[in-house]
């Protein structure tokens, strides 16, 4: 642990900086909670929620608590009304913790973090022996790829912890550095941070989340120039409570994983994957915000999961409804069914007409998913991109109809097992559009008959 950062899961002493009467109480965080609890003794305590909270700790870290509610209360001595205590609880939604202030608009130049579970995915076989090999503090290579992508260059590198007197590290792991074109607020420079989780979350399957977040004002060459004017006072640590669900390393199948850095050609293929991941983000973000969704469903089998699962369905772009029947024929159909019409005695029908063909011109369901996994086939060579997909895939929106207010029980074990065959054939559905759209070779393709949606579909 650096300087600035604090312990988990243990009360530190502190006070506020806000009011300038210096109320005293306790910071504390951990998995589950970031907040503060703040005492004044006889007099009312009230500080302004909606601002940044700022905390001088006994450490003498300042901790900046932004997207803030609290509430107030007190209590009273047994033995007169004369002392009362005043308490006031912040619930935070992240801290950042460094030798100053950071304020909302501060600009952010460059973040650095890590993603537990993802050693081996990120893990160059020929990088990873050499670095291990290079002396401590050595001038071993430690960078494993760096790519410029839309608005900033990602690199991904190697640390290590050393026990003194051994020359192999004890603990590797690789971590993420981004580097904005232009500084960004507090408020957007998570966007590119959770657009490469998500990547790695396509890849494997998996949800996972950043941690050891610090951010810093300076860019790499500011940070150089800093250290070598002895005015650098490292990053400031950023805490946040991530939602998500617990798994093992044991639990990544590298051999399913879309994306990888096991040789130097599937690192070239995992960078131009994630460069058009990247360049594709504005169109394919509400979906992959959706997948995530999915994933930390993982443990459930639940109608929730069904409604989320479709949801990802339609916020993917190609899976948009095509016409089925052409405007041109619509007006012939019109235009023919209105000289019925008016045969029968009915005139000046054929806009009326018209207006309710046009309601039916786009393709069914069953159309779509026949369209899409004919598209599928094109690339994958799966025996389950077939009639009975099709089958699964209906049935899941037949179940949606069924599951629309959140609750879901089948009438007997047959009507379970369909409707968990269901979740995984949207849920496959949807990875494979996904991975359609991304430029993967020979060897990802053939590894996507593991993958984890894929496996579930495929064994359900």
């Amino acid at each position: 642990m650096d300087f600035n950062d604090i312990s988990q899961s243990k009360k530190i002493l502190c006070y506020e900086l806000n009011t300038g009467k210096n109320y005293n109480g306790f910071f504390y965080f951990d998995d589950e909670t970031i907040q503060a609890e703040l005492i004044s003794f006889d007099n009312v305590l009230s500080i302004n929620a909606d601002e940044t909270i700022f905390l001088r700790t006994e450490t003498n870290h300042i901790i900046s608590l932004h997207n803030n509610f609290s509430s107030i209360g007190h209590t009273s001595s047994g033995l007169t009304k004369k002392m009362r205590t005043f308490r006031e609880k912040i619930i935070s939604n992240n801290a950042i913790i460094g030798h100053d202030k950071w304020k909302e608009n501060d600009p952010i130049k460059r973040v650095i973090f890590s993603i537990k579970h993802v050693d081996q995915l990120l893990k160059n076989i020929k990088q990873f022996d050499r670095f291990i090999k290079a002396k401590p503090y050595g001038e071993g290579k430690t960078e494993i790829f760096s790519i410029k992508v839309k608005g900033c260059m990602i690199t991904a590198g190697y640390r290590a912890q050393y026990i003194l007197g051994y020359d192999e590290p004890r603990e590797v792991w690789p971590y993420i550095t981004i580097e904005f074109d232009q500084a960004v607020p507090l408020s957007d420079y998570l966007d590119s941070v959770l657009s490469f989780v998500r990547f790695l979350s396509l890849s494997i399957g998996r949800a996972f989340t950043p941690s050891s977040i610090k951010i810093c004002r300076l860019s790499v060459n500011e940070m150089i120039n800093a250290v070598e004017d002895n005015s650098y006072h490292g990053e400031y640590s950023v805490k946040y409570v991530w939602p998500g669900i617990d798994f093992q390393d044991s639990d990544i199948r590298i051999g399913g994983a879309l994306f990888r850095l096991h040789d130097d050609h599937d690192s070239k293929i995992f960078k131009e994957g994630l460069k058009s991941f990247f360049d594709s983000e504005k169109d394919w973000r509400k979906a992959h915000i959706q997948m995530m969704v999915c994933l930390e469903l993982d443990q459930e089998i639940s109608a929730r999961r069904l409604l989320e699962a479709c949801k990802w369905f339609e916020e993917i772009p190609s899976t948009k409804a095509e016409n089925a029947i052409k405007d041109t024929d619509l007006k012939i159909i019109s235009e023919n069914t209105a000289n019925e019409a008016k045969k029968l005695g009915y005139d000046n029908l054929e806009q009326r007409v018209f207006g309710v063909l046009k309601s039916i011109k786009k393709e069914t369901n069953e159309m779509r998913f026949k369209r899409l996994v004919s598209k599928l086939k094109n690339k994958f060579v799966l025996d389950f991109l077939d009639q009975d997909l099709i089958d699964h895939l209906k049935k899941a929106f037949q179940y949606r109809g069924r599951t629309a207010h959140g609750h879901f029980s089948p009438k007997d074990d047959e009507e379970f097992s369909s409707f968990l065959k269901s979740i995984y054939a949207i849920e496959m559905f949807c990875f494979l559009l996904v991975a359609d759209s991304l430029p993967l070779d020979e060897r990802g393709i053939e590894r996507v008959a593991n993958h984890r949606f894929v496996q579930n579909y495929k064994y359900s």
